[in-house]
């Protein structure tokens, strides 16, 4: 995520920044742009998916037609700045704006999860982009929210792994982490090229 919010910074970022992110071979450009869908075709594949479905909940790894599910996450992410006749068509399809797990998970199950996850990584600082568990990132996340509402025996658990309460990655460590990266995967590509000559 902290990748992509670079690369959309686009001419805002500090030159000082953009030169030392050139310096480890940063990809401004993924790709080139794909042809854009016209927002009809998608909205009517909706609208079909729902005929068959019931309803308008395509997860983002939809195996019938990805495109269709990332297309309904940026309708949702949009949700305040899409235009209205657009919302409301939505809408008038049953169009779910916030998604949240179809079972209710025991806060005693994402905590030992959080548990687990320190013992791997040494901290409770849980991304919400964490591909392997995006939904104990936005636990964690909503903890941090609810801080004050929450019961002082769950405040206390949480203080007892070291839960940190705000969390706050400087654009420095993010750097750090992704030079760290580019050598490791160097380091892998360079063993695989070995292997395969």
């Amino acid at each position: 995520m902290w990748v992509n919010n670079q690369r959309n910074k686009g001419t805002t970022i500090r030159e000082e920044r953009k030169k030392r992110l050139e310096s480890i071979g940063f990809t401004w450009k993924l790709r080139a742009t794909p042809i854009s869908v016209d927002w009809e075709v998608r909205f009517q594949e909706l609208v079909d998916c729902k005929q068959v479905h019931g309803n308008c909940d395509v997860s983002q790894g939809y195996k019938a037609n990805k495109a269709l599910g990332i297309w309904v996450t940026t309708q949702r992410t949009k949700e305040e700045t899409i235009r209205e006749e657009k919302k409301k068509r939505l809408d008038s399809i049953g169009f779910t704006w916030k998604v949240r797990d179809h079972i209710s998970v025991p806060w005693e199950f994402r905590f030992q999860q959080l548990v687990d996850y320190k013992r791997v990584h040494g901290n409770c600082n849980v991304s919400q982009g964490y591909k392997p568990n995006k939904a104990l990132g936005i636990w964690v996340k909503t903890q941090r929210k609810n801080k004050e509402a929450m019961s002082d025996k769950r405040r206390k658990k949480l203080n007892s792994i070291g839960f940190a309460w705000k969390f706050l990655e400087t654009w420095g460590v993010r750097f750090q982490q992704r030079v760290e990266y580019k050598r490791i995967h160097a380091m892998y590509h360079a063993i695989a090229k070995r292997i395969c000559n």
